[in-house]
C-alpha cells in the first residue's frame, strides 16, 4: 500500500462500426449498427421463448467476448437494436452476465470502468490478501478506509477527481475482482490456537509420539521413511503402528436437551418461505431447558469404539433416564456387549476423580491383559481432569501411557474433535427437532429426563461408528502416520509467507514461540541440574498446564510425574500455611471477643451522660456484647460520634441522666 501508484486516464472509448447486414423483421439499422451480424433466422417465431432469449444472449456475450463491449454495453445495444420486434425480447445485465460466465470466460473489467488505476487495485488485493495470510479480518470499512488513505496520501484526488469512494465502489471492487476475492462468513480463529497451530509444534509433538509408540513396543520405525515424500504415500510414514488395538484417544462434549443455544450456529440454518414475513418465517419451535451432562466416547486406532460414559448434573440418578446405552466393540467375559457408564455431579462434567472413574470403570475392563511388556498408551488433550496426580498414579500403577496433545490444537489433531463429535451434533440436533414433532403429533410438549438416552443413543452409534472412528485417526495423521497435519500447516505457512512477501510486509507472525522455553532444548538436556532447575521452574510458575507437560513425552513417566507431584506437594504446604494463618487470625479475634465482653460486663450503665463519656474501645466492647448481629455494620465506624450514636440507640430506654438526691435538714 506503500508504493506510489502512478495514475492513467482511461483510454478513450473507439466509435462503433457500421452494421455489415440488413436487418428484418422490424428490426433497426441506424448509427447504433452492430459490429456482428444479427440477422434472426426464418424459424426463429416458432421458437420457444427461452430458446429465444438464449439467441439473444449468445450474442450479447459474442460482443463482450470478441468486441469488447462491456457487458452493460452489449444488453443495451442489443435491446435497442430489436426494440421494434416483439418477438425479441429484452436481456439484461445478469442474464448477459450469467451466460458469459457459463462459457467459462471473465471479463477483466465488467461495467463501467473505474476512475483509480489499475496499479491502485493491484496494491489493495496485495493488502487485503497479507491481512488474510495473518488471519486478521478485513472488513468491507477497512477496505473503503484503506483505499481513501491511499487516495490521500499519493494525492490522487486532483488527478482523478475522486476525493473518496463509498460502498458502491467497493462493490464494483469486488466484481472487478470475483476471481481473486471474494466474501464469507469469518470463523473466529482464538489467539491461543493461532499461537499454537505452527508446523513446528505439531511437527515435534508428531516426533515425541513416534518414539515413544516405538519405545512402548507398539509400533516400529519405517525403514524406507524419506521425510521429502509425497504426503500420503507409504515412504512418508515415520512409523508404522504395529498394535493398534492397544492405542486409544478419547474426549468429552456436552449433552442436553436444550434446544434454543444452538440457534446461532451457521450450520445449523433452516429453510424458510420467503411468501411469509421473515420474523414469523424463520420461527422454530425448541424446547428449553431439561437434563442436561457431559458425554465422554473414544476410540482405539483400529476404529473399535469404547463404552461411553455419561455424567449428568444434579445428586442422583434415575433409573428410568438409563434406559438405553449406546453401543461399542467390546464385550465382556459372557459375550454380551459393554454397557455405556453413569455418573452425576453437581456441574455435570468431568471434574474431580471423574477421569480415574472413567480408566478404572470403562476402559481398563475392556483391555484385561494389560501389562508392563502389553501397555496401553492413550492420546488425550490437557484437560485438568488428565493432569491429576490421582489419575496418574493410577495410570502408572496399571502400565498405562499418557500423551498429550499440543495445546490449544484438538481442532486440528484431536479425532473427535475432527470426525466423531462433528457427526453427532447435527445428529444429535436432528434426533431432537424428529422427537419433538412426534410429541406434537400425539399432543405431548416438550422432553423428559427419560428423552436423553433415548435421543443420544441412536446419535452416538452413528458417530462412533467404526468408519468415522478410522476418519477421525487419518485426519489426525496418527494411523496411518501420515502426519497430515504437519504438512498442511507447513504448506499454508509456505503460502502465507509468500504472500506477505510479495505485499512487501516486514514482519512475520507465523512463528511463535511455545511459553515455557524451547521444548526441543528441553529434551535434548541430559545435565540432571538443568533438569533440576527445570522443574523448579515449572512448579513455581503457578498451575500446571499442558503447555509445561506435553513436549516431556508420557505424563505417566517419571519426569512429568515428578513436577506434578512436586506442584501437588506444593499446593499442600502453601495451603497448610495459609490454614495455620487463617487459625492464628481466628484465634486472635475470638481472644479480642472475650476481652470486649469482660470489657463490657464490667460497665454499668445508668444514663446516657455516661455513654457519651466512654472511650471508644469501651464504646466498641457495649456494641460487640449487646448487638453481635450487627458486627459487619459497626465495622465500619470510624469515629467516636459514630460509636456513641450506636450505643445510645441500643441504650434508648434510659435517662439522660440521673436524677439529683435532695437532702432534708
Amino acid at each position: 500500500m506503500a508504493e506510489v501508484l502512478s495514475w492513467s486516464s482511461p483510454s478513450a472509448g473507439s466509435g462503433r462500426p457500421s452494421s455489415s447486414c440488413s436487418q428484418q423483421d422490424g428490426s433497426r439499422d441506424d448509427a447504433t449498427s452492430l459490429p456482428i451480424s444479427c440477422c434472426l433466422p426464418a424459424s426463429y417465431d416458432s421458437w420457444s421463448v427461452f430458446r429465444r432469449k438464449k439467441h439473444v444472449l449468445k450474442l450479447a456475450a459474442t460482443l463482450v467476448t470478441e468486441h469488447s463491449f462491456s457487458i452493460r454495453r452489449a444488453a443495451h445495444a442489443l435491446n435497442v437494436h430489436f426494440s421494434d420486434n416483439d418477438m425479441v425480447p429484452k436481456v439484461s445485465r445478469t442474464g448477459v452476465r450469467t451466460y458469459v460466465a457459463d462459457m467459462k470466460w471473465s471479463p477483466k473489467a465488467p461495467g463501467r470502468r473505474t476512475m483509480l488505476p489499475e496499479a491502485f487495485d493491484d496494491a489493495l488485493i496485495k493488502w487485503i490478501n497479507a491481512r488474510r495470510a495473518l488471519h486478521f479480518p478485513v472488513f468491507k470499512d477497512d477496505v473503503i478506509a484503506a483505499a481513501n488513505l491511499v487516495i490521500r496520501k499519493q494525492e490522487m484526488c486532483e488527478e482523478s477527481c475522486l476525493k473518496e469512494v463509498d460502498k458502491g465502489w467497493y462493490y464494483r471492487f469486488l466484481q472487478r475482482h470475483a476471481s481473486l476475492i471474494g466474501t464469507a462468513n469469518q470463523r473466529p480463529l482464538e489467539v491461543d490456537r493461532a499461537k499454537w497451530s505452527t508446523s513446528k509444534n505439531v511437527g515435534d509433538w508428531y516426533q515425541m509420539v513416534a518414539d515413544n509408540l516405538v519405545a512402548l513396543n507398539l509400533a516400529e520405525w519405517n525403514a524406507g521413511f524419506n521425510p521429502d515424500a509425497a504426503p500420503g504415500s507409504r515412504a512418508s510414514e515415520m512409523i508404522f503402528i504395529t498394535k493398534p488395538d492397544r492405542l486409544i484417544s478419547f474426549d468429552e462434549t456436552r449433552v442436553e436437551l436444550d434446544m434454543t443455544k444452538s440457534y446461532k450456529d451457521r450450520k445449523a440454518k433452516i429453510l424458510i418461505d420467503k411468501s411469509v414475513e421473515r420474523s414469523t418465517a424463520t420461527e422454530t419451535i425448541a424446547f428449553k431447558g431439561g437434563l442436561q451432562g457431559t458425554g465422554v466416547g473414544g476410540s482405539t486406532a483400529s476404529g473399535r469404539a469404547l463404552p461411553a460414559l455419561f455424567v449428568f448434573m444434579g445428586g442422583s440418578l434415575q433409573p428410568r433416564w438409563l434406559s438405553q446405552s449406546p453401543d461399542c466393540d467390546f464385550y465382556d467375559e459372557d459375550g454380551r456387549m459393554r454397557q455405556c457408564f453413569f455418573l452425576c455431579n453437581k456441574k455435570g462434567g468431568v471434574v474431580n476423580d471423574v477421569g480415574v472413574q472413567y480408566l478404572r470403570d470403562v476402559v481398563l475392563p475392556c483391555f484385561p491383559d494389560v501389562a508392563e511388556d502389553n501397555p496401553l498408551a492413550i492420546v488425550c488433550d490437557g484437560h485438568g481432569s488428565h493432569l491429576t496426580l490421582p489419575l496418574i498414579e493410577f495410570c502408572r500403577a496399571h502400565h498405562i501411557h499418557v500423551l498429550l496433545r499440543v495445546p490449544h490444537t484438538t481442532h486440528l489433531t484431536q479425532g473427535e474433535d475432527v470426525s466423531n463429535f462433528a457427526r453427532f451434533k447435527p445428529e444429535f440436533r436432528r434426533q431432537k427437532a424428529e422427537l419433538l414433532v412426534q410429541k406434537f403429533a400425539r399432543g405431548a410438549f416438550g422432553f423428559g429426563p427419560e428423552d436423553l438416552m433415548a435421543l443420544i443413543t441412536p446419535a452416538w452409534n452413528v458417530a462412533f461408528s467404526k468408519d468415522v472412528n478410522k476418519v477421525g485417526w487419518e485426519r489426525t495423521g496418527l494411523h496411518p502416520f501420515t502426519r497430515c497435519v504437519y504438512h498442511r500447516l507447513r504448506a499454508q505457512e509456505a503460502a502465507a509467507t509468500q504472500t506477505l512477501h510479495d505485499a512487501g510486509f516486514d514482519y512475520n507472525l507465523l512463528h511463535t514461540l511455545v511459553p515455557g522455553g524451547d521444548p526441543q532444548h528441553a529434551r535434548d538436556s541430559d545435565s540432571e541440574e538443568d533438569e533440576e532447575e527445570a522443574q523448579a521452574a515449572l512448579i513455581g510458575k503457578g498451575r500446571i498446564t499442558s503447555a509445561h507437560l506435553y513436549s516431556l513425552g508420557p505424563v505417566t513417566a517419571d519426569r512429568a510425574y515428578g513436577i506434578v507431584k512436586a506442584r501437588v506437594l506444593s499446593k499442600e504446604l502453601a495451603a497448610a500455611a495459609a490454614k495455620d494463618k487463617r487459625d492464628a487470625r481466628e484465634a486472635a479475634a475470638r481472644e479480642a471477643r472475650e476481652q470486649l465482653a469482660h470489657m463490657a460486663d464490667t460497665l454499668v450503665i445508668t444514663h446516657k451522660a455516661q455513654i457519651r463519656a466512654l472511650c471508644v474501645k469501651d464504646l466498641a466492647a457495649l456494641l460487640a456484647k449487646h448487638a453481635p448481629q450487627d458486627a459487619a455494620a459497626h465495622k465500619k465506624l470510624k469515629k467516636r460520634s459514630e460509636y456513641v450514636e450506636a450505643v445510645l440507640s441500643i441504650f434508648s430506654h434510659i435517662p439522660e441522666q440521673l436524677p439529683r438526691q435532695v437532702s432534708s435538714c
